[in-house]
């Protein structure tokens, strides 16, 4: 990791084709911060682009503010390219939505769904205390028939409460940062991210600043959860 982020501010054309040469031996940590390297620098940004549209690089392995850097960018072609790639259109996302609809007949086992909240929701959503609060707490969902509540996972850009959306901020320093806007102070803004880790961006390091337009929650949870999986997850949620 430490290697990857020295090189990053004097990478060129050579660096890229080596981070993404190596791209599947990496562990999420260093893949992680070879993503944030590359969409910071204006070569390597095309560099992930040409990865990611001849299969080298997977979208599922980019978080959500390295997407933000490709689906917001400044540059139309970037985003145009970015959102070819990593946007579903509407009819898929609703057939994922049909698919899942099979788990609203199923009868799920609580315990198994409070497993699979651990695991994907604790980090960004609190439950009777359990878990981190970055997203709403889902004490305040579980009274939503079982059909809204799916729709709501599995497709969480269609409504986003006003207190929970995502702010991208442009440094001038560089890179990109997204989160739920915790705090702004004449001198800084504090975002909130995953596990409820805060980011400090100091004021004259702003270069833009404005709401993003789509959930900060995965949009693609049915890559996450599998359909028996979300059948126990309801479960969990309606009835913990």
């Amino acid at each position: 990791m430490a290697a990857v982020q020295a090189i990053g501010p004097v990478g060129e054309e050579s660096t890229w084709e080596k981070l993404i040469s190596s791209w599947r031996s990496f562990t999420p940590p260093v893949r992680d911060a070879a993503a944030t390297v590359l969409v910071r620098s204006a070569t390597g940004i095309q560099a992930l682009l040409n990865a990611l549209e001849e299969g080298l690089v997977s979208p599922w392995s980019l978080d959500y503010r390295q997407k933000i850097a490709l689906l917001m960018n400044r540059d139309p072609g970037i985003r145009e390219r970015g959102r070819a790639l990593l946007e579903e259109p509407d009819e898929a996302r609703q057939a994922v939505l049909e698919e899942y609809k099979a788990v609203l007949s199923r009868e799920g086992d609580a315990d198994l769904g409070h497993e699979i909240y651990r695991r994907e929701c604790a980090k960004c959503h609190q439950l009777r205390g359990e878990g981190k609060a970055v997203g709403p707490d889902l004490e305040t969902v579980r009274t939503r028939p079982a059909a809204i509540l799916l729709r709501d996972l599995l497709l969480p850009s269609e409504s986003i409460a006003s207190e929970y959306l995502s702010y991208v901020v442009e440094r001038i320093s560089g890179g990109i940062e997204e989160g739920v806007l915790r705090e702004q102070t004449p001198q800084a803004l504090i975002l909130l991210v995953e596990e409820a880790q805060e980011i400090v961006i100091p004021r004259d390091d702003i270069r833009r600043f404005y709401a993003a337009d789509v959930s900060a929650m995965p949009g693609n949870l049915e890559t996450l959860v599998s359909v028996e999986e979300m059948a126990h997850l309801l479960r969990f949620l309606k009835t913990r």
